[in-house]
């Protein structure tokens, strides 16, 4: 065996390396394996261990992350109905409910949606301050203001509005369908 390869075995070896028949002839061939740890080293390493923490920590951030990004299409969806109420624009409002949200609009006022939109007593709704999205259902929390949202062939569309929040029971909601 060459003097740098018996040099590599060397250093491996006291590193704790070992070395098969296959490693043998690596070495005898004069190639450094100083860096071809066993298998069952391997994944003692700390390296590995190290990149096994990362990673689960990388997933575990992504994850939360994926229930909580206050700009999606969903945030948009509510973003524009509180808009339309606050410019006065009902159609515009209308337009961004649900179908049974807007017939329960109409039926409750026995009045064209755009014209019962209105005259709900819906809050002011701010800036979104929190968003939980679950599929194709979402809860935007607003600084005025929670709705409820789902989404449809034509895009995200308010279920339910002017909810409040009851502690462990469900939200009491002025306009919903």
């Amino acid at each position: 065996m060459a003097p740098a390869a018996l040099s590599a075995k060397h250093t491996a070896e006291s590193a704790g390396y070992q070395y098969g028949e296959s490693m043998n002839a690596i070495i005898a061939a004069g190639h450094p394996a100083s860096l071809l740890p066993s298998a069952d080293r391997l994944c003692d390493s700390e390296l590995v261990k190290s990149t096994a923490v990362i990673l689960t920590g990388l997933v575990l951030v992504t994850a939360t992350a994926c229930g909580t990004n206050l700009s999606s299409p969903s945030s948009h969806a509510a973003e524009q109905f509180y808009r339309a109420l606050a410019a006065g624009d009902g159609a515009a409002a209308c337009e961004l409910l649900a179908p049974q949200t807007r017939e329960e609009v109409e039926d409750s006022a026995e009045a064209p949606c755009r014209t019962a939109i209105l005259d709900e007593d819906i809050p002011a709704a701010g800036a979104v301050t929190g968003l939980h999205q679950y599929g194709d259902q979402a809860q935007v929390r607003l600084s005025g203001d929670t709705a409820f949202l789902a989404e449809f062939g034509n895009g995200w569309k308010v279920v339910a509005a002017a909810c409040t929040p009851r502690g462990e029971r469900p939200y009491d909601c002025k306009v919903e369908g």
